[in-house]
C-alpha cells in the first residue's frame, strides 16, 4: 500500500474536560484540523498498517446483541501526574465497595459483514470482545479492520503534559493511567471534579476500527461499558468515543477525540509509555507510591 503523508494537528487541552482516546492506522485529514494549529514535528505518524485499514476493536459488553449507543457522548478522561493528591479527598474508585467489574465476552453471535468492505485482523493480542457488529445513532457498523486488538496500543500509558510531552512536568492534581489489552481497555483517572475536590474513577470498555466502506475517515471507536462512579467526569455507561491516534516511536502516543461522534471538534492528549524514558526522565505509573 502506498505510503500517505500524516500531518498532525494539536488543540488546546480543557483538564476540567476529561477524556481518552487510542490509535489510528491510516490517518487522514480531517475538517477539524482546519481550526486547529498545525504540529511542526514530523515524527509524529500514524502506524504503518498491516492487513487491516484504521483502528481499534469489539463487540458489545455481555451482550451478544449490541445495544444502541449513545451519540453525543462525553466519554473517557485523559489525564495525568503531577503533585500528590491528598489522600482523604480522594474517593478510592478501585476499592468501591461491590462494585461488579465488567469483564468482556469472547464468543457473540457474528455480524453480516458488508460486502464492500476491505481484510480484517482477528489476531488475539489479550483480553477479546467478541465483535457482533454496533450501532451508533442510525450508523450501522458491520465491519471491524481490528477484531483482536491494535498491536501498537497495548501496554500501559500515562498521560504527560501537552506542551513539552515531559513526563516531569508537573500536572497538578491530575492522573491518568490507561491500560489497553488486546481490543479491551480500562482507564483510572484522577482529578478534581466540578466540585473543585479530588476524586479518582475507573473506566472500562472495548474499541473497534471502522473500515472505510461503512465510516470515511475510518475512525476508531470506544464503547464505554462501566465507569465507576457513574458520571464523574462526565463518563458513564454507553459514552462513545469517536477517536484518532498518532505515535512518535513507540513510547508517545497522542490521542485526538471528537467531542461527540457527530462533531468536527477535538481535543489531542500525549501519552508515554509506563516504564520508557522520555526527554531523560521515566513514564512511571502516576497512581504509584
Amino acid at each position: 500500500m502506498a505510503k500517505e503523508s500524516v500531518q498532525y494537528y494539536s488543540i488546546a487541552v480543557d483538564t476540567r474536560e476529561r477524556r481518552v482516546g487510542l490509535q489510528r492506522r491510516e490517518l487522514a485529514t480531517h475538517p477539524a484540523s482546519k481550526r486547529a494549529r498545525k504540529r511542526t514535528s514530523s515524527s509524529w505518524r500514524g502506524p504503518k498498517r498491516l492487513l487491516f485499514v484504521a483502528a481499534v476493536v469489539a463487540a458489545c459488553g455481555t451482550s451478544t446483541t449490541p445495544a444502541p449507543a449513545t451519540a453525543d457522548a462525553d466519554a473517557t478522561a485523559a489525564v495525568d501526574a503531577g503533585a500528590d493528591v491528598a489522600a482523604s479527598d480522594v474517593v478510592a474508585a478501585d476499592a468501591a465497595v461491590g462494585a461488579e467489574t465488567w469483564q468482556p465476552t469472547a464468543d457473540v453471535a457474528a455480524a453480516t459483514r458488508n460486502p464492500a468492505c476491505g481484510a480484517f485482523d482477528d489476531t488475539k493480542r489479550g483480553q477479546k470482545q467478541g465483535w457482533g457488529g454496533y450501532t451508533i445513532g442510525k450508523q450501522v457498523f458491520t465491519c471491524n479492520v481490528c477484531r483482536g486488538g491494535d498491536p501498537l496500543l497495548q501496554g500501559k500509558w500515562r498521560q504527560i503534559d501537552f506542551k513539552t510531552e515531559d513526563p516531569a512536568t508537573p500536572m497538578g492534581d491530575d492522573k491518568e493511567l490507561l491500560t489497553v489489552d488486546g481490543n479491551v481497555w480500562h482507564d483510572r483517572i484522577g482529578g478534581k471534579d466540578t466540585d473543585g475536590k479530588v476524586k479518582e474513577q475507573t473506566v472500562d470498555g472495548w474499541y473497534f476500527c471502522s473500515d472505510a466502506a461503512e465510516w470515511p475517515s475510518k475512525d476508531q471507536f470506544w464503547v464505554v461499558e462501566q465507569a465507576t462512579p457513574s458520571g464523574l467526569f462526565g463518563n458513564a455507561k454507553g459514552n462513545v468515543l469517536r477517536l484518532l491516534a498518532l505515535t512518535n516511536g513507540k513510547d508517545l502516543m497522542a490521542l485526538t477525540i471528537y467531542d461527540s461522534v457527530t462533531s468536527t471538534k477535538t481535543k489531542t492528549y500525549n501519552y508515554c509509555r509506563v516504564g520508557s524514558t522520555i526527554k531523560g526522565h521515566p513514564c512511571n505509573d502516576p497512581f504509584a507510591p
